[in-house]
């Protein structure tokens, strides 16, 4: 065994099978997409939780979650299939996938290391394939590490690098060694602040509204809470929702009430408001109204429009305060 990694494979830690659940009202229809699920922890530490279709580069699903703030837990009352939900303990937010295996002989076992994970993000150093393997005389390998060498290590000595060195070097002789290390992007103040929907999903489903003709039959729409100046103006700020919703409306600064009052009576924001009813009675965006935690009701679905913008803008603003 040696003391530093002599090799690294790009492996989560955790991954299995899995498909999304697409939820209405009481009804659970499963995603028949191939998909996957894994766990990965990020440079400042935190946990991710990911799916994505297999095939595909990017997750659709990433949630960042703080310790014991979720749990992943079997559906019993779902007896079609095996059905689990991601639920959160800090908020109403519950997201299902079902198990693609074709048995279910590792469920338990994939479900109580995703739950450990969630539970103790330390025990991301423990149990992954690929870890780092140690051996060799510690205390030369560290002083080679302090003094600026690497000697014939061959490996690129991060601070996690360090630290887990740190971990798993333990009782140095009687050296005594106390160390900081600054992390960046470290807050130990840092909350969660609900998922936000990537920009690529709402790239898509502007794709997807851009092939539906407006319904010939208009449909009554009882959407005016939803778009008052306050609500429709976080939208109308973030590019990718406002092109995703409203392509036809330009960047602009922050509308005034009589402003947004024109703009929501406008025959082609009527026309837009009846594409996006029609979509989402249709279940063509039911995968992202899952997502974001709402219905295909159309005002509950600009309501949820509201808060993903009014997140990202939370996300910016808490960035620029730690710059």
């Amino acid at each position: 065994m040696s003391l530093f990694p002599t090799a690294q494979r790009n492996n989560h830690l955790v991954e299995f099978n899995a498909g999304k659940v697409i939820k209405e009202g009481n009804l659970l229809k499963p995603d028949t997409r191939k998909g996957v699920i894994y766990m990965d922890q990020s440079d400042d530490q935190l946990m991710h939780f990911y799916w994505k279709e297999r095939k595909a580069a990017d997750p659709e699903d990433d949630f960042i979650i703080f310790p014991d703030e979720a749990e992943l837990i079997r559906v019993n009352e779902c007896t079609t299939g095996r059905v689990y939900v991601l639920k959160f303990k800090s908020s109403s937010q519950k997201v299902f996938y079902w198990m693609q295996s074709k048995n279910d002989e590792k469920d338990e076992e994939l479900v109580e290391r995703v739950n450990q994970l969630i539970d103790d993000p330390q025990s991301a150093s423990m149990g992954r394939e690929g870890d780092l393997d140690y051996d060799g005389d510690a205390n030369t390998d560290l002083m080679q590490i302090l003094s600026g060498g690497q000697g014939d290590l061959d490996m690129n000595m991060t601070q996690d690098n360090l630290l887990q060195f740190l971990q798993n070097a333990g009782n140095l002789g009687n050296r005594s060694l106390s160390i900081h290390i600054n992390r960046d992007n470290e807050d130990e103040d840092n909350v969660s602040q609900g998922y936000i929907l990537p920009r690529a999903k709402w790239t898509e489903l502007g794709s997807r509204l851009a092939e539906i003709n407006p319904p010939e039959e208009q449909a009554a729409l009882d959407v005016e809470d939803a778009l008052k100046a306050d609500s429709l103006n976080h939208i109308l700020h973030f590019s990718e929702i406002r092109t995703a919703l409203f392509p036809f409306i330009s960047e602009s600064p922050e509308r005034s009430e009589e402003e947004i009052r024109q703009l929501v009576q406008s025959q082609q924001f009527q026309q837009r408001l009846q594409v996006l009813n029609a979509a989402l009675q249709q279940g063509i965006l039911s995968d992202i109204t899952s997502a974001i935690e709402t219905t295909n009701d159309l005002k509950s679905f600009l309501e949820a429009a509201t808060e993903q913008a009014k997140r990202r803008r939370q996300r910016e603003t808490d960035a620029m305060e730690e710059d």
